[in-house]
């Protein structure tokens, strides 16, 4: 999608990776996608590659937050795997420092 450019990755215990991208815009305001690439694509991947992936998280409105999201962390806790999306405020009122946490179904 245009304007999304990515701001971090977590590789899930599959191998695929889960891509964090976001967009600004004065008029719009931010937004961000999770978007999965599958371990094919990754191991195939040369310099200058341009990923594609499924997006499989959309954070533009309600009801989930749009705001600066910045990174994107994956972990294991018992039998689940977790996944952990963080934002930032840059001490700034207009912007809030969140974290999300889901459990990843696969």
């Amino acid at each position: 999608m245009p304007g999304f450019h990515p701001t971090d990755a977590a590789i899930l215990p599959d191998g695929s990776a889960l891509v964090l991208e976001r967009r600004f815009s004065l008029l719009g305001g931010f937004a961000a996608r999770l978007v999965r690439a599958v371990p094919n694509a990754l191991s195939s991947a040369r310099e200058g590659t341009v990923l594609g992936g499924e997006t499989i998280l959309t954070l533009d409105d309600a009801p989930l937050p749009a705001e600066n999201w910045e990174a994107v962390a994956v972990t294991r806790f018992g039998d689940q795997t977790l996944v952990a999306l963080i934002s930032d405020d840059n001490e700034s009122v207009l912007q809030r420092s969140l974290l999300l946490l889901f459990v990843w179904r696969g």
